[in-house]
């Protein structure tokens, strides 16, 4: 694989165009997350050796961790842009792969709450996480699951 293959296999501009779509503090996750998933694929290099579907599994299993790391974590930020996230996503969460790391962040999200969210909010947050968790089953429960918070349009 040449660099510009490896430049299309991991080069994802929908959170960039879209990222007016998210608050403040989804726009600089966003770019602490992009920096964390280029880390995760340095190990991988150099290019020429991979194909651009193990590229493509290698990249997945990092989602998650960055997603969900200490010093920058999904699970702070405000349930709207985790749905803005999700529907910028939407083409990409029909891959399995994809599903299974939405499960696993929001399985993660679960068990951690913000720091100084009141009781009432921390539970309703928690009902959010909890229900995304068991959308993320497969592809037509999670698009159904966003298309009832508002996130998707209609068929």
């Amino acid at each position: 694989m040449d660099a510009m293959e490896f430049v299309r296999c991991v080069a994802s501009e929908s959170d960039v165009a879209r990222r007016a779509e998210f608050s403040a503090a989804g726009q600089a996750w966003l770019r602490g997350v992009r920096t964390c998933l280029q880390r995760a694929l340095v190990p991988l290099l150099p290019v020429s050796t991979l194909a651009c579907s193990a590229l493509g599994d290698a990249a997945y299993a990092s989602h998650a961790g960055c997603y969900t790391a200490a010093d920058n974590s999904i699970c702070d930020l405000p349930f709207t842009d985790v749905l803005t996230l999700a529907a910028v996503l939407s083409r990409d969460l029909l891959d399995p792969r994809a599903i299974r790391q939405m499960g696993e962040v929001a399985k993660t999200c679960l068990t951690v709450a913000p720091a100084g969210a009141d009781p009432g909010s921390a539970r309703e947050r928690a009902a959010s996480f909890r229900s995304l968790a068991a959308a993320a089953t497969d592809a037509e429960s999670l698009q159904r699951f966003l298309r009832g918070q508002s996130r998707l349009p209609s068929r």
